[in-house]
């Protein structure tokens, strides 16, 4: 479920074309339901809301993230300074090095 306390709308020219939620707890920042529509996806926009959001949330604690594992998130992940944490059956677990 998406807390609206922690969810930013994406949004281009009035148009919402996205969602991103960071959620705090006491060792990390967990990125949760980023998503872009795919029209918008490959043209930048994914990796500014993404260092934005680094940037807003940078302390001590590292920020981590989940992914598919047949998905390209994780590159545009790795380009942003995340890095391997494990895996599972289906998703990629990505921690950065803060």
């Amino acid at each position: 479920m998406v807390n609206p306390a922690h969810t930013v709308v994406i949004q281009i020219n009035g148009e919402d074309v996205g969602l991103i939620a960071v959620r705090t707890e006491t060792d990390s920042h967990w990125i949760e339901h980023f998503s872009l529509e795919p029209d918008y996806q490959g043209r930048g926009i994914g990796g500014a809301v993404l260092r934005q959001a680094l940037d807003k949330h940078r302390d001590h604690r590292p920020s981590r993230l989940n992914v598919l594992r047949a998905g390209p998130a994780r590159v545009l992940s790795e380009r942003h300074g995340f890095g391997f944490d494990h895996e599972d059956a289906v998703d990629v677990f990505l921690v950065t090095a803060d």
